[in-house]
């Protein structure tokens, strides 16, 4: 889990597809642009505000990066959605 006091960076699992992930995004209103990392197995989702979500296809793990307030901003939002997905 994601502690706001000790400022860790949390973790979650997305087993759903790249379009689904798309399509929540798309859904939230949130603003912002996808990218490609290398390997081309990790997209990437940098939101207008400043936050980073990070996403690894072969394991599920979704990791949220960027200053604080964005990220947790971002994190309050999507971490209920995310988790709302089927495994």
């Amino acid at each position: 889990m994601y502690d706001k006091e000790s400022k860790n960076i949390m973790h979650i699992k997305f087993y759903g597809t790249y379009n689904e992930l798309s399509k929540i995004i798309a859904n939230s209103g949130y603003l912002g642009a996808w990218h490609q990392q290398a390997p081309e197995d990790r997209p990437t989702f940098r939101f207008n505000n400043g936050a980073i979500l990070n996403w690894w296809i072969k394991t599920g793990t979704v990791q949220f990066q960027g200053q604080r307030e964005a990220r947790e901003e971002v994190m309050e939002v999507f971490i209920p959605l995310l988790f709302r997905q089927p495994k």
